[in-house]
């Protein structure tokens, strides 16, 4: 009789950092972390969900250690959107939202930016000296 392996969630407090797990090869990490592949009938997805399992637990360890920080730009990018409705550079634009109109968007982000210059200098020197 085989048993049943319980399927793996993500928990919330991982998924503002999934889009940093790499070596998906554009399979859902959920998928990932639940995949058995045999070695030795697929090598290449087995070291593929072996690599995904190992950045998932290190994560795990960060964030058990308490060692895992807001992202900056994510928190920026955040308020950009809130004020502006629009999505910061390096974040994708979904089609379903009348695709992109980047000249706008970036001089949006610069103006936005600059406004907060002397803030984002001293919580840029803060991070960085952690």
């Amino acid at each position: 009789m085989r048993m049943k392996i319980k399927s793996w969630t993500m928990p919330v407090w991982m998924r503002p950092y999934a889009g940093y797990i790499v070596n998906t090869s554009g399979n859902d990490v959920t998928e990932m972390m639940n995949g058995h592949a045999d070695p030795l009938v697929n090598l290449p997805l087995s070291t593929l969900q072996a690599c995904v399992k190992s950045q998932v637990a290190l994560l795990a360890l960060l964030h058990e250690a308490n060692a895992l920080k807001t992202l900056p730009f994510d928190r920026l990018a955040a308020e950009f959107y809130r004020q502006t409705g629009m999505l910061a550079p390096g974040k994708d634009v979904p089609a379903a939202q009348g695709g992109d109109n980047e000249p706008e968007r970036l001089k949006a982000w610069h103006d936005f930016c600059l406004a907060r210059a002397d803030e984002l200098t001293a919580e840029y020197e803060a991070f960085r000296d952690e």
